[in-house]
């Protein structure tokens, strides 16, 4: 970001857009609120908008520094999971029994997918 910055110097602030990849696996920690509602899951459609703004101020010595600084942070995209439990697996075993007797226990048990559509600001600045 710096060297964009450093090629226009009459510019104080830009937006940077990057596009994430596409991931198929990823895989939360267990015993995390993620891990525990998606374990692994996929993550489609990442997009991450900084807005970065050349700050000047002056450090402890009196020295004038050039430092960055973000106005904002926009992520968004999608992370969707099926749900099939392991029933070797810890906590999901008692899921996996559930979803193993699909057929006898009507709607109980049933695989299903969940995705969740990703679009939130981060308006702290953060000083880079």
């Amino acid at each position: 970001m710096q060297a964009v910055f450093d090629e226009d110097l009459q510019t104080n602030e830009r937006i940077f857009e990057f596009d994430g990849p596409e991931l198929q696996s990823v895989f939360w920690q267990p015993y995390t609120d993620l891990g525990f509602a998606f374990g692994h899951a996929t993550v489609s459609n990442m997009k991450v908008t900084i807005d970065v703004q050349r700050v000047v101020y002056i450090d402890q010595e009196g020295n004038q520094v050039i430092g960055y600084r973000t106005n904002f942070i926009n992520v968004a995209g999608a992370v969707s999971d099926l749900y099939d439990f392991d029933y070797s697996s810890g906590y999901a075993g008692d899921a996996a029994s559930v979803q193993a007797g699909y057929v006898t226990l009507g709607t109980a048990g049933h695989v299903f997918r969940e995705e969740v559509q990703l679009s939130n600001d981060i308006s702290r600045p953060f000083h880079l």
